[in-house]
């Protein structure tokens, strides 16, 4: 399962379509921002409003690139917090050293954002397959 947070709502729309058609990804529920984001895995305390979301995403897909390191501190939140969960960022490509912050806060891998499909869910295959427990690993290589 993949949670997407992306911020800009035709991007958003084009990550959940290319992911939710491929029959071993499931998108849960999206339209999430960095700050609701880490409210709903009760990173945060979270306000009386809020309610932490249903179900622990495989893999959190997010696009930094707010002003400051709001989001870089995110990601390192959440695999400091949910070390099981797989980050993949997507940066753009004009930002000097967004990629490599992202790595060095946490991401377990990044792409540009104008990579392509193809390549898109090949890293997260790849995401998945890295943070399955050694046990599912095995489990899954016996069938």
């Amino acid at each position: 399962s993949v949670l997407i947070v992306e911020e800009h709502p035709t991007m958003h729309q084009s990550l959940c379509t290319a992911i939710a058609s491929e029959s071993d990804f499931r998108v849960l529920k999206t339209s999430l921002g960095f700050q609701e984001i880490i409210w709903r895995l009760r990173v945060m305390p979270p306000s009386d409003d809020v309610f932490a979301i249903a179900e622990m995403p495989e893999i959190i897909l997010l696009a930094p690139g707010n002003p400051g390191d709001v989001d870089l501190q995110a990601i390192q939140k959440l695999r400091k917090n949910f070390p099981e969960i797989g980050i993949l960022a997507l940066t753009r490509d004009d930002v000097a050293g967004q990629a490599r912050d992202a790595l060095q806060y946490g991401a377990h891998r990044v792409l540009a954002k104008f990579t392509s499909r193809a390549i898109l869910l090949n890293a997260l295959r790849a995401l998945k397959a890295d943070c399955l427990p050694n046990s599912l690993l095995q489990e899954n290589t016996n069938i």
